[in-house]
C-alpha cells in the first residue's frame, strides 16, 4: 500500500519493516497539525535508488504489502 503526497511516494510500514526503510534512507511521512504539533504516519519513502530501479522498487513494494 502506498500514498503520494507532495509529489513523493510513501510506502506503508509497520514496526517490523520501519527500521529497514529508515536504515535504507527512507523519510517518514510527517505533517504539521494544530499549534505546530507534528504527526508521523506509518508511511516512509522507499530508498532513493529504488526510484531509479524497477527491480529494487518491486522489493520495497512487496515489503510494504507484506
Amino acid at each position: 500500500m502506498g500514498v503520494i503526497a507532495w509529489d513523493t511516494l510513501f510506502l506503508k510500514v509497520d514496526d517490523q519493516t520501519k527500521p529497514r526503510f529508515i536504515e535504507a534512507g527512507g523519510t517518514p511521512f510527517r505533517y504539521e497539525k494544530d499549534a505546530g504539533k507534528v504527526i508521523e504516519m506509518s508511511y516512509i519513502t522507499p530508498p532513493p535508488e529504488a526510484m531509479e530501479s524497477e527491480a529494487e522498487m518491486v522489493q520495497w513494494a512487496r515489503l510494504a504489502l507484506a
